[in-house]
Parts: structure tokens; C-alpha cells; sequence
């Protein structure tokens, strides 16, 4: 359910429950903490910099948010191509670059203050993660991947249109049978994204001249106006802090664009794959709705939007 399902998981961190909304920074941070486990000097920083994230969200993204979902509320009362069905989630998407521009400097700042000892229990969580991953998609057999993955479709379909129908249900669990899903690629596409990460921070680490215990948060590393190194040293250790503006920025965004787009040809070749399958089902199911089951998914949609505009219109 490609368009339902990205929707889902754009949306059920603000529209569906507000207050999620909200407190998306302290949840953030908990998420953050657990693969970084943050020092005490990176705490506070961390929570005011997900704040500011935040307001920017609010007033530049929600707005994005809503127009799509008016739109797909309009259109699911009858029948939705592929292409118009992730064209709206494609829209979304296609904002990376106003991403980029808000996480570049902060990312870099921050991922050039991790210690050594900060980078092994990220490296640690990542196999920790994998292994919950593995036990749950890949370490079981085929037919019970594909009731997990028949179970996932039909309560996101269920969330959408309502109570499904038996035959409506069988069709989910075919179109899962038919998505093209991989578990060993899957989990080849998972470890090539955490070498990703793991590559962008060892290279903003050297290029900040990080010392292994670590760098302060909050210092001015380069002059922001002509991209020269300040004079200022660190007081961890009283080294010079290297310039990290505009080098350290694009590799920040290097690393992103690699998370979002695999560098590996079979595994970019491989999530396409997957991307224009899951439109393909979620045209396909629309298509087995009913009327009825149709006006309920534009109700939760407009539902969805009406979440929106308050979350825009109201503050904290």
C-alpha cells in the first residue's frame, strides 16, 4: 500500500495524534539517544536544535502535507492510477532539498562532536537493530513472512477504507505474495544505508580533527561569513577546531542523498523495484473498494488534513 502506507508513516508521528505532534522533539531525542546515547554537553543542544526543527516543520512542511492529503481525499472516491496515487507522496518526497538546507549544518556540527566511544555503541545498536529485524523478516519461513507482510497490509488497509471483506483480504495477501519483496536484499539495502552513515561520520570526524573523547557543542568552528577557520580551540583539549561549515555540509548532504538513493546499482535497482510495486498494489486494491469503503477513506483523510491545518494553526 504504497501512497496509505507512506502517508501512515509521514502522518502517524503529527496528524493522527497531535500531541505526537507536539512532542516530536523529546520523542526524536529518546530515538536519537539510543543509538548515540548522548553526553551530557550534547543534551541540551540536541533538544533545542529538534525544537527549531520543529517550528520550521510547522510552518513549511505542514502546509505541503495538507495540500496533498485535500487532494488524495478528493480523488479516493474513485478510481487512482499508480502514477496520481504516489505522484502525491512523490511530492513530498521531492522537498528533500528544503530537508537538506535544515539538517546540513546542524547534522555536521553534530556528528563531528561524537566520541569514539559514542561511534561503537552506534555501531553496536545497528547490529542490535539488525538482528530484531532479521529475527522478525528474515529468520522465519516464507509463509510466515508472507502472513506478516498480509497481516501489515490489511491494517493499514483497515485504518483507510474500514472493515475489509474476506475476498478483499485474500487480494492483499496476493498483491504481498506478488510486491517483489526480498528479505536477504532487504536487509543488504538496511546495512548499505548504516556503512553510509558510518562512512559520512568518520569522514566529518577527520575533517573536524575530532579528538576520541569527543567535541563540545555550541562553538563556533568557522567564520560563517567567509568560510575561515576560527581561531577558537577546543576546550576538551585545547586543539584547534578545523573549519566544518561548507565542506562538512556537503558531506552531510552526500550522505543523505546516499541513504535515500543506494549507491549500489542492484540495491537502488532493487528499492525502484519496490517503489513502483507497492504503487502498482495500491492502485490494485483501490480498485477492489467499495463506495462505501471509499467515502470512509476520504472522511480519514479529511481527517488527516483538518489534523494538519490545526497543528499549523496552533502552537505548543
Amino acid at each position: 500500500m504504497a501512497w496509505v502506507g507512506l502517508f501512515t508513516l509521514i502522518l502517524s508521528g503529527c496528524s493522527v495524534v497531535q500531541s505526537l505532534y507536539n512532542n516530536a522533539p523529546q520523542l526524536v531525542y529518546w530515538w536519537l539517544d539510543d543509538y548515540v546515547d548522548f553526553r551530557a554537553d550534547q543534551k541540551d543542544w540536541a533538544k533545542a536544535k529538534l525544537t527549531d526543527l520543529l517550528a520550521w516543520h510547522r510552518t513549511s512542511q505542514l502546509p505541503l502535507y495538507l495540500v496533498q492529503l485535500k487532494k488524495l481525499a478528493e480523488l479516493s472516491t474513485g478510481d487512482i492510477t499508480p502514477e496520481v496515487g504516489c505522484g502525491a507522496v512523490q511530492a513530498l518526497i521531492d522537498t528533500q532539498g528544503a530537508w537538506l538546507d535544515q539538517l546540513s549544518a546542524p547534522l555536521a556540527e553534530f556528528l563531528q562532536s561524537l566520541s569514539l566511544a559514542q561511534i561503537q555503541h552506534l555501531q553496536v545498536t545497528f547490529e542490535k537493530k539488525n538482528k530484531e529485524w532479521s529475527k522478525e523478516w528474515l529468520l522465519v519461513s516464507d509463509k510466515e513472512r508472507l502472513e506478516h507482510q498480509t497481516d501489515k497490509g490489511i491494517e493499514q488497509a483497515q485504518d483507510l477504507y474500514g472493515k475489509l471483506s474476506v475476498s478483499q483480504k485474500d487480494a492483499l495477501r496476493q498483491l504481498a505474495k506478488d510486491s517483489g519483496y526480498d528479505a536477504p536484499k532487504s536487509l543488504g539495502l538496511r546495512r548499505a544505508r548504516q556503512q553510509e552513515t558510518l562512512k559520512a561520520v568518520d569522514q566529518l570526524r577527520m575533517a573536524a580533527k575530532t579528538p576520541d573523547k569527543g567535541r563540545p557543542l555550541g562553538i563556533l568552528l568557522d567564520n560563517p561569513r567567509t568560510n575561515e577557520p576560527s581561531a577558537q580551540t577546543s576546550p576538551v583539549n585545547n586543539a584547534p577546531l578545523a573549519p566544518t561549515s561548507l565542506q562538512s555540509q556537503a558531506l552531510v548532504r552526500e550522505w543523505l542523498l546516499n541513504v535515500l538513493e543506494p549507491v549500489d546499482p542492484a540495491l537502488r535497482t532493487y528499492n525502484t523495484l519496490r517503489w513502483n510495486m507497492n504503487c502498482q498494489a495500491s492502485s490494485r486494491f483501490h480498485a477492489l473498494t467499495t463506495p462505501e469503503q471509499r467515502q470512509h477513506a476520504k472522511a480519514r483523510l479529511l481527517r488527516y488534513a483538518r489534523d494538519a491545518q490545526e497543528l499549523m494553526d496552533k502552537s505548543p
